[in-house]
């Protein structure tokens, strides 16, 4: 099968399914069909100045489709996936192959909500328990299995049993748990009458495992089957001022992530902003101690997670600010602050001008925990050993442990007329990649660096508009400076093309100042997205939400369609 093959058939099963879509959601008879595709298709070359590796299956392919039939209060839906001959590079290859992973069955009858299958569900904040997918980051851990959400004139609740995702199977473990959330200003109306709002609520989650033994050195370990998580969170709202706090307690869960030690784990977040028109700042404080939490003690990485914490920096966008560096949480142990404040200048004053200036300022910093550790065994295996603390593990200090990451940032924007904008951004950073992820050059894995945007947009006319964007990293440590140039022209509502360069100029080994040239093309039709791009890849980080995976340097052609219907 040739590419100009699978592109013509991908078009042709969109507009089949769009035009069967709406057919059958005109007749309210049978109910209606909706959904969503997605392909990601990239052939790889050979490119071993980039580090590029030499691929054997050199066209692969990610892709989904999802499909939802709705009628009154039933629910079903079902999402096939392929990736064959093996997924894209930098997404776990235990996803190779093709089924429907992701179906589902459910009933609502007025308040009361019953699921059977697969699901996707959340408890607060997500300390305790979080279910989602991140498809760039070939992340999925839905739960398969029942769920029931009732609710009452301001109580909601909700119960969830089931196992993990874990690529084509399930995790050995069993999640179990139940949420419940009051929200007294729909209990209480003049609360509502007076702006004020305040909900208090409380989760348990619980996963069984089995399995009651693990072998370390001569130690024999009772590993708890049943491992249990606690937390309450209030939040409270007073006109425009916002108060969020939830704190969550585990019981001991001794596992790979943390070498089998017995002590508890904790994680507290607190929030607070206040949004006017033209003024707003928001405030946060995060601290974690032992907090990783699977339905298999056994596994890693992004594997079977329950819960989710929360980052606190700033999520970037512009692509050296975001892909070089990026923070990923420490669930083991980190503590941290951010701010971030929004105002503008006013429209028709001095500075402002006639359309103002927006401006944002944005600092966060995490630390680790300062630990001690205590009594010390080590036992002798031939030529290795293994050092451990007692079964507790350690205890921790009121003081900031070492410090993973700080990242100051600015970001003006100004429109001077109706065809030109221009917005710009200045970052200060300081990244521990030992921590965060690998360093190329081991000696120096403690960056500052210097990051600066300008992004200039011209709106020609109606139809035609220009972007063009400069980036800049500074720094003596690690791969050295970079910089990025971005051309990007659209033709509303249908076409774009850009071209960019990334050029490693300041790299410590001149033979890898290498450029990364990419050029992109782009059609949409309604619903439906298409984009070709050809060129290199740089090996970096991809983090979404403090989740993050390893992205490889490739070179070749990409490309990408996304629907709904």
């Amino acid at each position: 099968m040739t590419l100009k093959h699978i592109l013509t058939g991908a078009l042709g099963v969109a507009i089949s399914l769009n035009l069967c879509a709406q057919t059958i959601g005109n007749e309210n008879t049978w109910g209606s069909i909706t959904g969503n595709a997605g392909i990601d298709m990239q052939y790889y070359t050979r490119d071993p100045a980039i580090g590029a590796p030499e691929v054997s299956d050199r066209l692969r392919m990610n892709s989904f489709l999802y499909l939802q039939y709705k009628k009154g209060g039933f629910t079903a839906g079902a999402r096939y996936e392929m990736y064959l001959p093996k997924p894209l590079l930098g997404i776990d290859e235990s996803f190779t192959g093709q089924g429907v992973a992701f179906r589902f069955a459910s009933y609502k009858y007025k308040t009361l909500e019953v699921t059977a299958g697969s699901f996707y569900e959340q408890f607060g904040n997500g300390l305790a328990f979080r279910s989602y997918e991140a498809r760039s980051l070939g992340f999925d851990n839905f739960i398969d299995g029942f769920r029931v959400k009732y609710d009452v004139k301001g109580v909601y609740m909700k119960g969830i049993f089931g196992r993990v995702r874990d690529f084509w199977s399930w995790s050995p473990g069993t999640v179990r748990g139940f949420d419940a959330e009051v929200n007294f200003a729909e209990i209480f109306p003049k609360m509502a009458d007076k702006n004020i709002n305040f909900a208090v609520g409380g989760n348990f989650v619980s996963k069984y495992q089995p399995g009651t033994e693990k072998v370390i050195g001569p130690e024999v370990l009772v590993l708890p089957q049943n491992v249990s998580t606690a937390s309450g969170r209030a939040n409270l709202t007073i006109g425009k001022f916002n108060l969020n706090g939830e704190f969550a307690y585990k019981f001991n869960d001794p596992s790979s992530a943390n070498f089998y030690i017995y002590r508890p784990g904790t994680a507290a977040l607190l929030t607070a902003s206040f949004f006017t028109d033209k003024f707003g700042i928001s405030v946060g404080a995060k601290r974690v101690d032992n907090f990783d939490f699977r339905s298999d003690r056994e596994v890693s990485i992004n594997r079977q997670l329950i819960n989710w914490i929360p980052m606190l920096n700033k999520q970037h966008t512009y692509n050296l600010a975001a892909s070089i560096y990026p923070y990923a949480v420490q669930p083991m142990g980190e503590q941290g602050l951010q701010a971030d404040i929004q105002f503008a200048i006013p429209r028709g004053s001095k500075l402002g001008g006639k359309y103002g200036i927006d401006i944002n300022i944005n600092a966060s910093i995490v630390f680790g925990l300062d630990t001690v550790a205590r009594k010390q065994v080590t036992y002798v295996d031939g030529p290795d050993s293994l050092t451990l603390g007692d079964r507790y593990g350690y205890r921790t200090t009121a003081r900031l442990g070492k410090e993973y990451y700080r990242d100051f940032n600015i970001e003006i924007s100004k429109k001077f007329n109706k065809k030109w904008k221009m917005n710009l951004m200045y970052m200060n950073l300081y990244a521990d990649l030992n921590v965060l992820t690998i360093s190329q050059l081991s000696t120096d894995p403690f960056v500052h660096a210097h990051i600066g945007v300008v992004d200039v947009a011209w709106r020609i006319n109606n139809k035609h508009a220009l972007r063009m964007e400069l980036q800049g990293l500074f720094t003596k440590q690690d791969q050295g400076d970079w910089a990025m140039g971005l051309i990007e022209y659209t033709i509303s509502p249908n076409y774009f093309i850009s071209v960019m360069n990334q050029y490693n100029f300041g790299h410590p080994d001149k033979a890898k100042r290498q450029n990364y040239p990419l050029v992109s093309a782009g059609y949409n039709m309604g619903n439906h997205r298409f984009t070709l791009t050809y060129g290199r890849q740089r090996a970096g980080v991809l983090c979404i939400g403090g989740i993050c995976r390893a992205v490889p340097a490739a070179n070749g052609v990409t490309f990408s369609y996304v629907g709904s219907f």
